[in-house]
């Protein structure tokens, strides 16, 4: 589902029961304080699935440069050979043998040469078998950096990035979300400039790059590959 450009205000709903397959939730144009645009659901029974069936790059729900989105009520897969748990975490797609590359995520959130990307949020999501890859480090396997497959992945990417930009989140909230049978990662706070404590030269720019009013609450993630959670570069809740 590739929507053109969106308006402030917009309310996209997807029907219960329904599936999408093999198709990516993705848009342009951002909201504003008073009129954030919202993705939800209507109607009775499951809630509308989005089952990537492996696509790889980005992710099955993908923001890039937006902010005031709110997105509630998916539920989201994305492995190539369907939601089978005994794809994971063993045997067969171990080390680094995962069919069709491994550049893997849920719902992905980026920003790059941006500024402050304000109100993101994620509630009621059903995320699950997410087909990453398995690992850590920075050295790309089967396509994919192990840390940045995961079931929700926020990141200010680096590609165009200028020191002036100062890229980062503020007012982020992930609330009653499921995560499960993600790999690497269920859920990660990323900044791919390694901008992560404060202290020492390769983090000098922490104080003006940091995450802000992160939220993270009421959330159930298990039988994650490697990490449940990851939470960089913020100050706030979770």
């Amino acid at each position: 589902m590739l929507f053109r450009s969106i308006v402030p205000g917009t309310e996209i709903y997807l029907k219960c029961g329904s599936t999408w397959t093999g198709q990516k939730l993705k848009f342009n144009g951002s909201g504003t304080a008073a009129l954030p645009i919202k993705v939800d659901q209507y109607g009775t029974g499951s809630k509308p699935l989005l089952a990537g069936n492996g696509i790889t790059g980005e992710a099955v729900v993908y923001l890039y440069n937006q902010q005031y989105i709110e997105i509630n009520n998916l539920e989201i897969t994305n492995c190539p050979t369907g939601p089978n748990n005994a794809d994971f975490f063993v045997g067969l797609f171990q080390n680094g043998n995962n069919p069709l590359g491994a550049d893997r995520r849920g719902v992905m959130v980026a920003v790059d040469n941006y500024g402050t990307a304000n109100h993101i949020y994620l509630k009621n999501l059903n995320i699950h078998h997410i087909k990453g890859q398995l690992g850590s480090g920075t050295t790309t396997v089967n396509g994919a950096i192990p840390k940045r497959t995961a079931g929700i992945y926020f990141s200010v990417l680096g590609n165009t990035e200028t020191t002036n930009a100062k890229s980062r989140f503020n007012d982020v909230l992930i609330d009653g979300c499921q995560i499960y049978y993600c790999e690497n990662l269920g859920l990660s706070l990323d900044n791919e400039w390694n901008v992560y404590y404060p202290g020492g030269t390769e983090y000098t720019d922490w104080y003006t790059r940091r995450f802000s009013n992160i939220r993270i609450s009421n959330n159930t993630i298990h039988h994650i590959g490697k990490n449940a959670m990851i939470i960089r570069c913020k100050i706030g809740r979770a």
